[in-house]
């Protein structure tokens, strides 16, 4: 299995100022509804910072290059938070894939919950959700997120990149 994780991946100072964008409650992010996360699976918030060669959010700078530079990124292909509310048991959305083509995926973890995400549609292995923790894959593994009970959120950032 071709799959890293980094627990505090990075800097305190760098990881409280990502949660305190994305998670403080005078956050300044518009987030925008999905009906689906994959195909016929759950609904969900995003926020785009990057997608087709251009940066869409003014969050880019302070929440997306941080976590891009610690990846040693040659260049983004997409960069998006995604944001879960709690469910009163766990729900799974659908084992997919990121991309087509090669490149990498990062999940980057805000906050603590007892969400995850689940790698390998055979082997099942699970990642347990903890802030300031990243899990990077190749984009052609088959993933899918597993909801949170405990938390009212569940705050990932979803990047794609060479």
């Amino acid at each position: 299995m071709d799959y890293e994780v980094i627990e505090n991946f990075l800097e305190p100072e760098q990881f409280l100022n990502i949660q305190a964008q994305l998670m403080s409650p005078e956050v300044d992010l518009p987030w925008y509804y999905r009906e689906n996360m994959t195909n016929k699976d759950n609904f969900y918030f995003r926020h785009i910072f990057y997608g087709d060669h251009v940066s869409f959010s003014k969050g880019f700078d302070t929440i997306a290059r941080p976590i891009l530079k610690k990846l040693n990124c040659i260049a983004p292909i997409t960069v998006k938070a995604n944001l879960v509310l709690a469910k009163d048991k766990p729900f799974q959305s659908d084992f997919h894939i990121d991309k087509e083509f090669e490149c990498k995926t990062a999940i980057y973890y805000v906050n603590t919950n007892n969400g995850y995400t689940l790698i390998d549609r055979e082997k099942q292995i699970k990642i347990p959700c903890e802030a300031n923790k990243i899990l990077i894959f190749n984009s052609n593994i088959e993933h899918a997120m597993v909801s949170q009970t405990d938390t009212s959120r569940r705050v990932v950032v979803n990047l794609n990149y060479l």
